[in-house]
């Protein structure tokens, strides 16, 4: 998502790609629809995740404007700070995900 203006491209495609995958597993578990989109947000780690691609295609702009404000040079010094918060929130979302699965599963009978 933070390539220069395909990343804007790109995320719109995954979150319609995102939108069909929750309306899928919505209608096999049989669950409303905006239950299953607000999950995550209830779990916490959605919020990350959010600020993580948020951060990433707000990097894409950008460096996009700077490209065609020709400061591309300027811009592109930041976008290793970026690389690291956007990865460091991912991962951070990742493993708190992981965390509330194993939580979880220890809480079903076996």
């Amino acid at each position: 998502m933070m390539v220069p203006a395909l990343g804007m491209g790109l995320a719109a495609y995954i979150a319609y790609n995102t939108g069909l995958v929750i309306g899928a597993v919505s209608i096999v578990s049989n669950i409303p629809p905006a239950l299953a989109l607000i999950i995550p947000f209830i779990t916490v780690y959605g919020f990350f995740e959010m600020f993580a691609y948020g951060f990433a295609v707000s990097e894409s702009f950008y460096l996009a404007a700077a490209a065609v404000r020709k400061r591309f040079r300027s811009e592109l010094r930041l976008f290793p700070v970026m690389l690291v918060v956007v990865v460091g929130l991912l991962a951070f979302a990742a493993v708190l995900e992981w965390l509330l699965i194993a939580f979880f599963q220890g809480l079903l009978p076996r």
